[in-house]
């Protein structure tokens, strides 16, 4: 655990068994599409010409296949130079500034004896509750680890097919998308130790309390240390990758809301079931269910669906009177 949070390690990303058969099946599928993709580019070079609109030459189209073809057969070598460097610079980071992954969960116990000795309960159950948010953010940033080797696995993997559709002006962009999320995604981790290292700093600090030094200082502290481990948590989105390391925990989030409004939900379930059961009459279940509903839901006073007025029916009124046919009626 303590080199994937403080580094990059080789034997987890290109050097994994795993990780480079799954390359090498990408790239025998890219090779053997790459008849086609030069197919598809001769075509379009042609209706370009005879429809009279601007395209890529010949030229330009030779030079773009020989990036494509050489990126791609080499992707795994060179990435594999980023990676190490990348490592060697996030291994810099983490002895220069003394980052180590046990400071991540830690809790001094003579701070939470100092507030119960000094008699200020309050400040005790405050710092009991900022240790629980910090413990949160620390369980994140451990996630946001783990999910970013991860990714940079899968990035290795589909290094070919990135790579390979460099041959085509049209779908160039997305070799520009996978170079530009790999580079962030190994040297993200450099930015994010150093946030750390202020985290950790600051929660030193808390740890070896001074004599007669207020306990209401240390809450302060331990502000400024959840601060910096949040800034660690966004660190992947102000480079840009949000969506990846991000939308497990929006899933969580949505998964969440979605229990909250479960009784609601089954709440108007069972009023549309008893306005069937109340509607079933004579003219069958279908042709009686809207009226039924609707006066079911007028005599209750409240809508079936939340944030709509409740529905009342008009007053039901009798047929106007025929006029008599002849002076004698």
């Amino acid at each position: 655990m303590g080199e994937i949070i403080t580094g990059t390690p080789g034997s987890l990303t290109y050097l994994h068994p795993a990780v480079q058969d799954a390359w090498k099946v990408v790239w025998v599928v890219i090779a053997a599409g790459l008849g086609v993709v030069l197919a598809w580019a001769g075509i379009t070079m042609i209706l370009n010409e005879h429809l009279g609109g601007r395209g890529s030459g010949w030229r330009e189209l030779v030079s773009r296949l020989l990036i494509a073809v050489v990126g791609a057969s080499t992707s795994l070598w060179w990435a594999s130079f980023i990676i190490d460097l990348a490592d060697r610079i996030s291994a810099f980071v983490a002895v220069s500034l003394e980052v180590s992954p046990n400071d991540l969960l830690r809790g001094p116990l003579n701070l939470f004896l100092d507030g119960i000795l000094t008699g200020t309960t309050g400040v005790g159950i405050a710092l009991a509750v900022l240790y629980l948010i910090y413990g949160f953010f620390a369980l994140y940033v451990v996630g946001q680890f783990i999910i970013r080797l991860a990714l940079i696995d899968l990035l290795l993997v589909m290094g070919p097919a990135a790579l390979g559709l460099w041959v085509l002006p049209g779908t160039a962009g997305w070799g520009r998308y996978w170079l530009r999320m790999f580079l962030v995604t190994v040297f993200q981790q450099a930015v994010q130790l150093v946030s750390l290292s202020l985290a950790f700093s600051f929660l030193n600090e808390i740890a070896r309390p001074e004599p007669g030094q207020p306990v209401s200082d240390f809450l302060w502290q331990l502000l400024l240390s959840i601060a910096f481990l949040y800034l660690t948590t966004r660190v992947p989105s102000m480079l840009g990758t949000t969506g990846v390391f991000d939308a497990w925990f929006r899933t969580i989030t949505y998964a969440t809301n979605m229990l909250a409004h479960l009784p609601a939900a089954l709440g108007v379930a069972g009023r549309l079931a008893m306005a069937v059961r109340m509607g079933g009459g004579a003219a069958g279940p279908t042709a009686t269910f809207l009226p039924s509903a609707m006066s079911l839901m007028a005599g209750q006073g409240q809508s079936a669906l939340p944030g709509l007025s409740p529905l009342a029916l008009p007053p039901a009124s009798s047929p106007p009177a025929l006029p008599p046919r002849s002076m004698n009626e």
